[in-house]
This record gives C-alpha cells, structure tokens and sequence, in this order.
C-alpha cells in the first residue's frame, strides 16, 4: 500500500492534519497533509448539511399527518406522495413513526392510486386512530410499526 493510498492505515501516515509530511529534498519541497474528511452522518444524508449546523435541530412546522411539530433530525423522512417506483417526484417531510405507518398500511399501488395527497390519508379511520394515540408523544416519539395484515381493500 503507497503511502497516499485511501486505505492506508491512519498509523502509517504519521502525523495530524494539515502537519508537513516528511520530504526528501529541504523544506521546500515539503507536502502538507490535507484535512480530513468528515463523512456525512444520516441525518445529513437525509435533511443536508443544515442539521449538523443546528445543535438541537430547527423546527420544520407541523408533520401533515399527525400536526405534532416536527425537528430536523433522525426522527423524521421524507415522503414521495405517489411512490417513486411509481413515477412520483413530489415529497413531503413526516415524522418517521407516520411515514411507517402510511407503508404498512398501504402497498405502493395503493397510495399511488388512491392515498396519494394529505387531506386523504389524514380522514383514513386508521390512521385517525393512530393520530389519537400519537397525539400527546413528543416530537422526536419513535416505537418499532407492526405491518398490517393484507387483506380486502381497505
């Protein structure tokens, strides 16, 4: 392994950051390490570069299913109204919790053909019910979502 090779093993480099590295030639010819990168963490994977900015998260407004007030970070996703296997581009932000329980309600025909706006999904009996019991949960709220079980349209 060369020593400027990405694998090479951070011991075998020598040194910290932005430190010269050992030239041979005098000291003009000496290199400088270059910093670091910092790989991305999920969260800025999934919201950008702001979340590692905001130390607590900033407020996104209200979830559209469950009207809690939603903070950037892992505890929330971003929902393509009609799925992207099936040709939609379109999204929303939702608390992970409600964007679970929208794929384990509904297959992607489904909510393509008929779950693919708000105002739909939120008079759904079921998820009314889910609304209820999350109401009163803190933003960042997270338990494991039980799959549905198939059956008759619903």
């Amino acid at each position: 392994m060369s020593r400027g090779s990405p694998r090479a093993p951070r011991e075998a480099l020598g040194g910290d950051a932005g430190e010269p590295l050992d030239a041979p030639g005098g000291s003009d010819s000496a290199r400088v390490r270059p910093a670091a990168r910092r790989l991305p963490t999920p969260d800025e994977l999934l919201l950008g570069v702001a979340a590692r900015d905001t130390a607590g998260g900033r407020p996104l407004g209200p979830c559209p299913i469950c009207g809690r007030p939603m903070v950037e970070g892992g505890s929330v996703d971003r929902h393509h109204l009609v799925p992207r296997a099936r040709g939609g581009r379109e999204t929303v932000f939702l608390h992970r919790i409600c964007h679970r329980k929208l794929h384990a309600l509904w297959s992607e025909v489904e909510l393509e053909r008929l779950f693919h706006d708000v105002e739909t999904i939120r008079v759904h009996p079921e998820i009314r019910r889910f609304v209820a019991w999350l109401r009163n949960k803190p933003a960042t709220f997270w338990a494991p979502t039980r799959r549905a079980r198939r059956g008759p349209p619903r």
